[in-house]
């Protein structure tokens, strides 16, 4: 009984310090929406550079944020000043949410004992594509020849390198071919040497790029004859 009631006073801790730290970390929605929000991009891949431009009506320096809303709440994403023009240039990267919603926002400020009300932009929303590898190998191969492995990746970012790696019998995974980077179509074919006799296990990985994670292919099953 004792460890069972230690454990729900513990769950009610958690969810009052929650209670009390959330307001800290967002911003109330209110805010006159005014001014105008661009977005350098309309979709991407979770970690790309997203910049965003636009203007508030505002003669004088404000402090802004840069916001993302999560549900009904606005969280701070990063933070800077208009110019006295009202015009503005944040920067961050794309989050991993399959849609994010961004606003600019500014609080409610005295400056030179004058009252400015809060103002916030209209949003703006950025899709997050779920990025994808796929390895195609041949059916069978010969025991020291050359064969070729076909990378392709989604969505197209040109240039991007990929690498073929071959599975070792701990569970680790080599290089065995590449990196070479990806073209126009979002392609590379890779050439390799056929090992011994059996079957090998590989895979493909994009690598890590411009603030995109590495990402791998599902697993293929090289059967190679003698």
């Amino acid at each position: 009984m004792g460890v069972r009631r230690s454990g729900v006073l513990w769950r009610v801790a958690l969810v009052l310090a929650c209670l009390l730290i959330l307001p800290l970390l967002s911003s109330p929605a209110s805010g006159t929406v005014a001014g105008s929000l661009t977005a350098s991009r309309s979709r991407g891949l979770p970690g790309e550079s997203l910049t965003f431009r636009g203007t508030l009506p505002t003669r004088v320096v404000r402090p802004v944020q840069l916001q993302r809303q999560l549900g009904s709440t606005w969280y701070a994403v990063v933070s800077g000043k208009t110019a006295s023009t009202g015009a503005l240039t944040l920067a961050t990267r794309l989050h991993a949410m399959p849609t994010n919603y961004y606003r600019v926002f500014a609080k409610a400020v005295t400056i030179n004992g004058r009252r400015y009300g809060a103002l916030a932009t209209p949003t703006r929303s950025v899709v997050a594509d779920q990025q994808d590898t796929v390895l195609t190998l041949p059916a069978r191969a010969t025991q020291g020849a050359q064969a070729s492995a076909v990378v392709k990746t989604w969505p197209v970012r040109t240039g991007r390198p990929v690498a073929l790696q071959s599975r070792n019998p701990d569970g680790s995974w080599t290089d065995v071919g590449g990196p070479l980077a990806t073209d126009s179509t979002g392609a590379a074919t890779i050439a390799f040497t056929v090992p011994a006799p059996g079957t090998t296990t590989y895979r493909a990985r994009s690598l890590g790029w411009n603030g995109v994670g590495w990402y791998p292919s599902f697993p293929v099953v090289l059967e190679v004859a003698p």
